[in-house]
């Protein structure tokens, strides 16, 4: 069986265009975008063909032509790996005159080759591992050899490993994702061509290393995994193309073979992937007619562009050049009809300075409000009436009289509220958003969709039981604390958790009863807020108006601790109220915000970007918080820019109804919710759940601060 581990923590960059590459290169732009240094990155290829005499393992025919073919493309096809820091172990030589080509490449070029036997390649995963010395730096393992199940463990066979003692001389799996994980980097991919045997051999091999292999690695953060075949399939090598199958169309991927998104060009590994899956089940089928299936794990990594398509990046610059052209013309009518309004307006006013006993200062307001910039609509035809009125530089009587008869029947007609409507003047008045549960938002700009939240009881709305111990609380109104966050009153009620036609872990639907209000907060926990309490920022992406990131489970639960200790310490925070992480079913109930579609803009995905900053248009980055459209009940960002952790344990829905379900007592991984920056649309559905250590850290995971009575009732 041989076993092909390609291990990549890749860089958002490729810098420059090698003869046979039809993708392009990334742009300087977009490199410096992922904040790539250039020296940062390391690699490490391993393929042993031949075996120490006496370790009862067969020869494998070409895993010393992969293990070059992948280093030649990462290390200097694409430059993602500088070759002073690319190592390649070898056990045997090359079979084909192209890797035969390409070694000497490799050499020339000044990439160290190393031995193949235990030792020496526990001693180069240091090495690499020291040498990926950035955040956003690269590393690269390959390993072309034997692997075998012993057990339970997964172990890759050096030059000098033997078969009967797998556990003793060969390298625990779990030992380079360690030395992997220990790396400064932050963005790894693991590769696994699995369950190969030689095409000689004729025997399956392990079923169960394939299988253990796919489920350590499941929803793993950090890796996206490649495996070349499922459970009880082999990956196979081919004479003709003179390399394991699985690797060849991984190669012939970013030759030719994947076209960019036809959003901004660029080709990323998850098309990659999908692609190489399709062609080697193709392949399989024609020329062995059995089946090889290849699998994918791991969200986040899937996202990294490593090429562009140049015909799709040319047709998106014409594009975008022609959306310039088209956007610079309507800047300069705006520039045009400003200087219109504003030249109208003064007319208007010159007219009241004049003729100040026929045209009253209360006329000159309601105008000049009607001028207002972002009234451009319907303020275009009083500009019209203005200009037609006003015809001279001097304003003469007949003028003035003109257009104050006009204006006194439009005013005498529609009425000073009405008027101003028709124009589009934003008013106090109370509107209730659509879904929000009768809350009663009071808003200054009801049309934009920003529903500021002013003061004035919410209780009755929220059909509240005052407790009298704290009327501050029970009032129903939304909360400001000490560190500037807004929490809004969440109303009690019911809901159907989960999804019928999502994830097999949002099964079964169940319904929810939320027996108690509760506060939720506004917008996501910002980085400003995080350092008001803790005193320093662990954040990727820096702002005080971004979601803070980078934070554990475990450092969230610490930064609860001190925020209730700060406003009991205020005066702020009544007796048996804390700040909590919000419940998974309290989430998922705000998220809703009493619809039942899949986001906030129901099921049609193309409305998703009013309401989230998600891959397709988040510039592979966070956002300021609020910057996107609220839900029904006013909060912001519950879809993309940043997962947010949740109090419970992941576990399963119990199904039926329930009341304030809180998830299982014990677990392994806690609950985050939403989507990210970096997640495609069906990862921030209302529903999606995924789980995570609780100390683990990633630029893709934040919080929101929830408010109850503890215990709960």
């Amino acid at each position: 069986m041989k076993l092909l581990i390609l291990i990549l923590a890749l860089a958002l960059v490729v810098r420059a265009q090698q003869r046979g590459m039809v993708a392009e290169p990334l742009t300087a732009s977009q490199r410096a975008t992922g904040e790539i240094p250039a020296g940062g990155s390391s690699g490490l290829f391993i393929g042993v063909g031949t075996f120490d005499a006496g370790s009862n393992l067969g020869s494998l025919k070409y895993a010393p032509d992969d293990a070059i073919a992948l280093a030649h493309l990462f290390a200097l096809e694409l430059q993602l790996v500088p070759p002073s820091r690319t190592r390649v172990a070898l056990g045997g030589l090359p079979r084909s005159k192209k890797g035969e080509t390409q070694l000497a490449a490799l050499k020339a070029a000044g990439v160290l080759l190393v031995g193949a036997d235990k030792n020496t390649l526990l001693t180069a995963l240091r090495q690499i591992k020291a040498d990926a010395s950035q955040p956003d730096g690269l590393i690269v393992v390959s390993v072309a050899t034997h692997g075998f199940e012993d057990g339970g463990g997964q172990y890759l066979m050096p030059s000098n490993g033997l078969r009967e003692e797998p556990a003793t001389t060969g390298i625990p799996l779990n030992l380079v994702k360690q030395r992997l994980q220990e790396s400064a980097t932050r963005k790894r991919i693991l590769l696994l061509d699995a369950c190969r045997e030689a095409v000689e051999g004729g025997t399956r091999g392990s079923e169960t290393a394939t299988a253990g292999l796919r489920e350590s690695f499941a929803k793993a953060e950090g890796f996206a995994v490649l495996g070349s075949c499922s459970a009880r399939q082999l990956s196979w090598e081919s004479d003709d193309l003179q390399q394991g199958v699985f690797t060849h169309h991984f190669l012939q991927a970013l030759r030719g073979g994947v076209g960019g998104s036809p959003t901004d060009g660029l080709i990323r590994l998850g098309d990659v992937a999908q692609w190489v899956a399709v062609e080697t089940a193709k392949w399989a089928k024609a020329n062995r007619n059995v089946a090889q299936e290849p699998w994918t794990e791991g969200e986040i990594a899937r996202q990294i562009p490593l090429a562009v398509d140049p015909g799709t990046a040319r047709r998106l610059a014409e594009t975008r050049a022609t959306a310039e052209a088209e956007a610079q013309k309507v800047r300069e009518q705006a520039a045009t009809n400003e200087k219109r309004r504003k030249e109208a307006l003064k007319r208007v006013r010159n007219a009241q300075a004049d003729h100040e006993a026929q045209f009253a200062r209360t006329n000159l307001d309601a105008v000049e409000l009607a001028l207002a910039p972002g009234n451009e609509a319907k303020a275009e035809d009083l500009v019209r009436r203005i200009e037609r009125h006003f015809k001279k530089d001097a304003v003469e009587t007949d003028d003035v009289v003109d257009f104050l008869n006009w204006w006194r029947v439009h005013q005498q007609a529609a009425r000073t509220t009405a008027i101003l409507d028709s124009l589009l003047i934003p008013t106090n008045r109370v509107v209730r958003p659509s879904g929000a549960s009768e809350l009663g938002i009071r808003t200054n700009a009801s049309r934009t969709g920003t529903g500021e939240a002013q003061t004035g009881s919410l209780y009755e709305s929220l059909q509240l039981a005052p407790t009298r111990d704290h009327p501050q609380v029970d009032s129903g109104q939304p909360l400001v604390n000490t560190i500037g966050t807004t929490l809004l009153p969440v109303p009690a009620g019911s809901f159907l958790m989960g999804s019928e036609g999502g994830d097999s872990d949002e099964k079964p639907v169940t319904r929810v009863t939320i027996s108690r209000a509760f506060w939720l907060g506004k917008q996501e926990v910002t980085q400003g807020e995080w350092v008001a309490v803790m005193g320093s920022n662990p954040s990727h992406f820096k702002g005080d108006r971004l979601p803070v990131e980078s934070v554990s489970w475990e450092e969230c639960r610490e930064f609860l601790r001190k925020l209730n200790g700060r406003e009991r310490a205020a005066g702020k925070l009544p007796a048996g109220y804390e700040y909590v992480l919000p419940t998974e079913a309290e989430w998922e109930y705000a998220c809703r915000a009493g619809t039942t579609g899949k986001w906030a803009s129901g099921d049609n995905e193309s409305g998703l970007g009013e309401y989230a900053w998600y891959d397709q248009n988040s510039g592979s980055k966070t956002h300021e918080v609020g910057g996107k459209k609220a839900n029904g009940w006013g909060f912001h960002d519950m879809h993309g820019n940043v997962w947010e952790w949740c109090d419970d344990w992941y576990g399963n829905y119990p199904g039926g109804t329930v009341t304030d379900p809180t998830g299982p007592k014990t677990g392994s991984l806690r609950v985050r919710r939403g989507g990210s920056w970096n997640s495609s649309s069906g990862l921030c559905r209302s529903a999606l759940r995924l789980g995570n250590v609780a100390g683990i850290r990633f630029y893709v995971l934040g919080f929101r601060l929830a408010l109850r009575a503890v215990p709960r009732a």
